[in-house]
């Protein structure tokens, strides 16, 4: 109940948010510079990076799993689940309740025998009845005080439960040769199984030879048993025979000390069925908890390539040693689940824009009149629609914090109503993303300018071009645009799909 309790307990508790404890990150000194995700049973979860508590988990980075070591975690064996490691039921359940059915049964056994106080006087050794037969119902007497109906019973069913035992010690040996000598050091209850598989119950003999000693005696107390029956029938019908008689009482005799030699040499197979009891029950516990999370000790996780939600689910088996079945130990079993956010690596925005130029002189022309040239100047276009590529530097440092993306620099803008080859935007700006920004710089133009010598309205007499009076030259202005994310835009018509991440495997589920 208690176990059930706690796995209810458990259950119940796995839609908590996760928690914020900044001891809790403190305190794990491993993979500092990646990402660890903390569980305190029953659910507490807690994402740490660096020491902190954080609120997602970010993509590319390797995500690790670790239980903290406290007395709720002694008493469940943790999984993820979804991974190959997960534990199923061995059948081993069974199994152990046989071999505790047994020995409880040859428990009772030895207990069986009828209380002296109880027994009955026989009709036959009433007053006035011949002695033999008076010695006959004495040596009944004796044996009923043995052989009662509950004795008979009991060895019937134990006989046959405890043929299966040898097999049973068999399996048992088999798998202690797999997991109590080759592998001890990955299973939590190892040097208790190495010590629960060097018992004499698992020998050569061992159990076995307790069976067949057993089964040796009940074979000679049925023989004596039956032979007693016949004498005694025999005797009832000739009651005047002493001799009849006097043998029917010595096969009772017999019979008699049969079963209670059967019950002592119950009582070794008894030991030895119930040591062979503990020994599955250590033996399901370290089969249990072979690769189950092991407290302190932190686990690989995964490492994201897609940003979504990701569910985290850990199976919880009690660490019980009854002799419940499979099927109940499935029942109580429990999980508790974490959800989290997984946030891709975000460095770039592309954005469109609409930009005001400033600060550059003229763009020279000569103008030829009748009988004169003049030079000229025209403004440069004061708007330019630009494309906008935008670095988000402190990603870098802060790949999942909102204001990380606030300042963008630098920013190349790329115009799309003049020559992109002769006109260069660089500059820095902040915005939000999925939003838009404003961004500021210099701006650069190659475009004619006049040559030393000349200036804007100055005349010739005579007939003259601009590449008289000018050359392309680089200039530098600035700049100044607004622009909005792209991205963002198209999102505000078209939902965007968000992953739903098995956080076991790192794929996305279907």
């Amino acid at each position: 109940m208690a176990a059930a309790a706690g796995v209810a307990a458990l259950v119940a508790g796995g839609h908590r948010a996760f928690a914020q404890q900044p001891s809790v990150c403190s305190a794990i000194p491993g993979h500092m510079k990646d990402t660890v995700i903390v569980f305190q049973p029953p659910s507490t979860f807690t994402i740490c990076r660096d020491g902190s508590v954080q609120d997602d988990v970010v993509t590319g980075r390797r995500v690790y799993f670790e239980l903290v070591p406290t007395p709720g975690s002694r008493m469940f064996n943790f999984r993820i689940h979804g991974q190959a490691s997960e534990w199923t039921p061995t059948g081993l359940a069974t199994w152990q309740e046989l071999a505790f059915r047994i020995a409880g049964g040859l428990h009772d056994l030895e207990y069986s025998s009828e209380p002296l106080s109880s027994l009955a006087i026989p009709a036959q050794a009433a007053s006035g009845s011949p002695a033999p037969l008076q010695a006959l119902a004495a040596a009944r007497a004796r044996y009923l005080g043995v052989v009662t109906p509950h004795y008979v019973d009991v060895l019937q069913g134990v006989r046959t439960d405890s043929r299966e035992l040898p097999v049973i010690a068999g399996v048992v040996r088999q798998w202690c040769g797999e997991l109590g000598f080759d592998a001890p050091a990955s299973l939590a209850v190892g040097a208790e199984l190495r010590a629960r598989c060097a018992g004499p119950e698992l020998g050569e003999k061992g159990i076995s030879g307790d069976v067949a000693t057993f089964e040796a005696a009940a074979k000679k107390f049925d023989v004596a048993r039956l032979h007693a029956r016949d004498l005694t029938v025999d005797a009832l019908a000739h009651p005047d025979d002493q001799a009849a008689v006097q043998n029917a009482v010595h096969a009772i005799e017999d019979a008699r000390r049969a079963a209670s030699t059967l019950v002592t040499q119950a009582g070794a197979l008894r030991d030895s069925s119930r040591a062979l009891g503990h020994d599955l029950a250590t033996l399901r516990s370290a089969i249990r908890s072979i690769d189950a999370i092991r407290p302190g000790v932190p686990m690989y996780l995964s490492t994201y390539s897609t940003p979504g939600n990701a569910e985290l689910e850990i199976d919880a088996t009690p660490v019980d040693i009854g002799v419940a079945g499979d099927a109940a130990e499935q029942k109580t079993a429990g999980k508790t689940t974490a959800r989290f956010p997984v946030v891709g690596r975000h460095y770039l925005d592309l954005e469109l824009g609409l930009g005001i130029t400033g600060g550059l002189p003229g763009i020279p022309s000569v103008n030829n009149q009748t009988s004169s040239s003049v030079i000229q100047s025209r403004p440069v276009d004061e708007f330019v629609g630009l494309g906008l590529v935008e670095l988000e530097p402190a990603r870098f440092l802060w790949p999942d914090k909102p204001l990380a993306g606030v300042l963008r620099l630098p920013v190349l803008g790329i115009p799309f109503t003049r020559d992109p080859t002769q006109n260069f935007f660089v500059g820095a700006g902040l915005g939000w993303t999925g939003v838009g920004s404003l961004v500021a710089g210099p701006y650069l133009l190659r475009e004619l300018t006049l040559n030393n010598g000349y200036s804007v309205g100055q005349t010739f007499p005579t007939s003259m071009s601009v590449d008289t009076v000018a050359e392309p030259k680089l200039q530098v202005g600035y700049f100044v645009s607004a622009s909005v994310d792209v991205l963002g835009l198209f999102h505000l018509f078209v939902p965007q799909h968000t992953a739903a991440i098995d956080a076991a495997t790192g794929k996305e589920k279907k």
